[in-house]
């Protein structure tokens, strides 16, 4: 079968969106379907095959109010793509889809709710969207339990995303080294918390010398970091770092899948209800420090201190039955395949 994605972006733009899309499409591919995706166009080819991944980018140009009629413009001269895909699937842009909604009624379009839009309060808006969605659509995937009390929708399926089942163990010179390294990783905007994390792990380095931080992602808090005299890192890979880190700064779901499965221990912040409930309404809250102050990630980070870095084995064994096998499943099993 021909599955087509909507997504706005895509490999090799790095996000978790992307990460997603990339990751069940490579299963898909492996068991026998051929897997199409039309993404917006940052500067690459329009387009191009990615590891057997047919992908068309568009031109969406600046935001904007006249932006969905662009899409919808250049959508239309891909309408021969969408005709011949068999199972249409929009990662939170099903408003792409309206035009060929009725067009092709008789072909099966679903969609996934990917998180929030960073922004509290909710605006009108974005619950309007995601509720029109869910009614037009054949069934949906909500990435987190959050989604039904925040959006006012129902979901068939509610997922956390999915890891990679690889485990390093950490070498003999890893756990003896004096110094120890603390990681951010998320997006570098303020509701990542990315500028109270940094201001907690320094007022914690004034006693404990020995401690390093790394920080991984992009934002538009990055020059707000420089004045900190801090530098920030882009890669595509963030096993590596996870691997060698000794505390996890992170409140993304695939960030947090990727330090269990490492046995990190993880202090994820948040600083709105919806930010509780989006960590609190997990299976994995058990296995992280959830906290909503400054104060509350000094006192987490000096305990794990404290405590000599303990291992999250508790957390491993969860986070290692959360694979990308499982959450392509998820999808087949939406799409009755």
């Amino acid at each position: 079968m021909t599955i087509l994605f909507f997504s706005r972006l895509f490999v090799p733009h790095i996000g978790g969106v992307e990460k997603h899309v990339y990751k069940i499409s490579q299963i898909l591919l492996k068991r026998g379907h051929n897997v199409v995706v039309i993404t917006e166009n940052h500067g690459w080819k329009r387009e191009e095959t990615i590891d057997g991944i047919q992908i068309y980018r568009i031109n969406a140009g600046k935001e904007g109010i006249n932006k969905k009629f662009r899409i919808w413009n250049e959508l239309w001269k891909l309408r021969n793509v969408v005709k011949s895909a068999d199972i249409i699937h929009c990662h939170d842009v099903f408003f792409w889809y309206i035009p060929f909604r009725y067009l092709y009624a008789e072909k099966p379009v679903y969609t996934t709710f990917h998180g929030w839009e960073g922004r509290y309060p909710l605006d009108k808006k974005s619950i309007i969207l995601r509720r029109m969605a869910e009614k037009f659509c054949a069934g949906n995937i909500a990435i987190g339990a959050f989604i039904e009390k925040w959006y006012g929708t129902k979901a068939n399926f509610i997922s956390y995303g999915g890891v990679n089942q690889f485990k390093a163990p950490k070498t003999k010179e890893n756990i003896n080294s004096k110094k120890k390294n603390i990681l951010f990783l998320g997006r570098l905007e303020k509701d990542t918390g990315v500028l109270i994390y940094l201001d907690s792990v320094k007022k914690v380095q004034q006693k404990y010398k020995n401690l390093e931080v790394t920080i991984l992602g992009e934002g538009n808090l990055q020059n707000a970091i420089k004045k900190r005299k801090l530098k920030t890192t882009i890669v595509v890979d963030t096993t590596s770092y996870i691997i060698h880190c000794d505390i996890l700064l992170a409140s993304s779901y695939l960030s947090i899948l990727e330090g269990l499965m490492q046995k990190k221990q993880i202090i994820a912040y948040y600083d709105n209800p919806l930010k509780y409930d989006y960590l609190y309404m997990t299976p994995f809250r058990k296995y992280i420090s959830i906290v909503k102050s400054e104060k509350e990630i000094i006192n987490e980070i000096r305990k794990i201190i404290k405590n000599k870095f303990p291992i999250n084995e508790a957390g491993y064994r969860w986070a290692k039955k959360q694979t990308w096998e499982v959450v392509t499943d998820t999808y087949t099993k939406l799409w009755n395949l």
